[in-house]
């Protein structure tokens, strides 16, 4: 029993130290990260685990600048940028500005960081309260700034709300020194944006001369509110050996008469680089059932394997007008309505990462004696596991559905299919012997079960 103990407490600490290198190695060589508010952690660290830098005035003793909130239009948990007009300074000095950003910076991993003749997207939501204050000087919610390098001082890019009659939301272009151009690309009406979750996408190729597009969206209806596109600017500095994103609040402290102590929200932080990327594959197969507690709940087949999240939409007309009802994390299959949906309701749901948006599926219009059948959870279970030869899988399904249960090794490589097969729903039991023979090698190992709807996995651990 001893030996058998010593044993399995050396396999968990090379499984532990597994887990860690595997995900060392993914977030330092993935080119899709993607940061989103949890509440689960401190802001600042959850921020930083992502590879993202942080400025922010240290003037300001035992007060955080970026905190989370549960936000009732997303349906989720977002962050809150606060910046305090007689206060708040530039890093630890009261100067002419006042800052309040994350940014991608030098000890960022390389993939977030835009190097020469790299493509880069970007993709974030962010929400000016609707009585935001501009100024007639400048208020960059967000910039295209070169990390380093003797031209690093101006920003390439900005999105700046200003003072005006009315007031405007410009997008601002600075070339390098030297260089003529700089100005104002476009301006629009600020007021459509204020108190409106709005959505940016992004998407620039950094050389000179390169290529730069910008979409901003209101996410309630997914109506286009400003859109740029040009190949013949210069968005590169000489001399720099990076370029990078910074998202928050950054102002002069000129003419403070027209500032306020100011929160700006955002939320849904992507980033991903290279030309190799697509759009996700659209989802399938949207239906809505009950759970164990009576609440209805959206499910869909996921169908692709690079989305960022899922939107979901509701109709309250069968589907002649359509808004933002909620989003849902890469990976998920269903969502937990709030509430008894109406007669007339129809859902649906898309994926989405910086590249773009899939299709949507379409749930069945919701009637009146519509029955939402109970959906059961999908399980997965070994026994006994640890194990020396075999050991036995038990799972159960709830609806007919194609399924598949395969074994993968440490490095994500198939060893085995167990089951390939349509089955009816119920409770299956197979039997897995890799230690007959010694084809494999004892160790740690993953049984997949994949169907329609969802996924399970569970860790096999084969012991001498």
């Amino acid at each position: 029993m001893n030996i058998l103990l010593m044993k399995m407490n050396q396999l968990s600490k090379v499984f532990d130290l597994t887990l860690i290198l595997l995900t060392f190695a993914l977030q330092n060589t993935t080119a899709q990260v993607f940061l989103d508010a949890n509440n689960d952690q401190d802001a600042y660290s959850l921020i930083k685990s992502k590879g993202y830098g942080i400025e922010e005035t240290s003037l300001h003793t035992g007060v955080k600048h970026i905190t989370q909130k549960w936000d009732n239009d997303l349906n989720k948990y977002v962050f809150v940028f606060t910046m305090h007009k007689d206060i708040d300074g530039d890093r630890e000095k009261r100067v002419d500005r006042q800052r309040l950003e994350i940014k991608t910076y030098g000890p960022s991993p390389e993939n977030i960081k835009a190097g020469h003749e790299e493509t880069h997207y970007y993709r974030w939501k962010f929400k000016l309260d609707k009585d935001f204050q501009p100024s007639p000087n400048f208020c960059h919610i967000h910039q295209l700034k070169a990390g380093d390098g003797p031209d690093a001082g101006a920003p390439i890019i900005t999105i700046t709300p200003r003072y005006g009659s009315p007031d405007k939301l410009q997008l601002i272009y600075t070339p390098s020194s030297g260089v003529p151009g700089r100005g104002t690309l476009k301006q629009v009406d600020l007021n459509p944006f204020k108190g409106e979750w709005i959505e940016a996408i992004e998407r620039v190729v950094y050389s000179d001369p390169g290529e730069y597009h910008l979409v901003l969206r209101r996410v309630k209806d997914d109506v286009v509110l400003f859109e740029y596109e040009s190949n013949a600017l210069d968005l590169w500095r000489e001399g720099s050996t990076f370029i990078r994103p910074k998202f928050g609040i950054y102002r002069s402290l000129n003419s403070l008469s027209y500032w306020r102590d100011e929160q700006v929200l955002l939320a849904d932080f992507s980033l991903t680089e290279g030309t190799t990327f697509t759009s996700p594959g659209a989802p399938s197969q949207v239906t809505l059932t009950k759970n164990g507690s009576g609440e209805p709940v959206l499910s869909w087949k996921d169908n692709s394997n690079n989305e960022d999240q899922f939107r979901i939409d509701v109709s309250m007309d069968g589907g002649t007008s359509w808004h933002y009802l909620s989003c849902s994390p890469a990976g998920t299959e269903y969502w937990v309505v709030k509430g008894a949906p109406s007669e007339n309701t129809v859902y649906r749901v898309r994926a989405e990462n910086t590249l773009g948006n899939s299709d949507y599926a379409e749930s069945e219009t919701i009637t009146g004696v519509t029955p939402f059948p109970e959906r059961k959870a999908l399980e997965l279970f070994s026994y006994p596991n640890p194990f020396i030869e075999q050991t036995k899988i038990t799972y159960s399904i709830p609806f007919q559905t194609e399924v598949k249960l395969v074994v993968y090794n440490q490095q994500g490589c198939e060893v085995d299919v167990i089951v390939d097969k349509v089955q009816q729903a119920g409770e299956y039991e197979v039997k897995w012997v890799p230690g007959k023979d010694r084809t494999l090698n004892p160790g740690c190992y993953f049984a997949r079960l994949t169907t329609e709807y969802t996924q399970r996995s569970i860790l096999l651990s084969m012991i001498f």
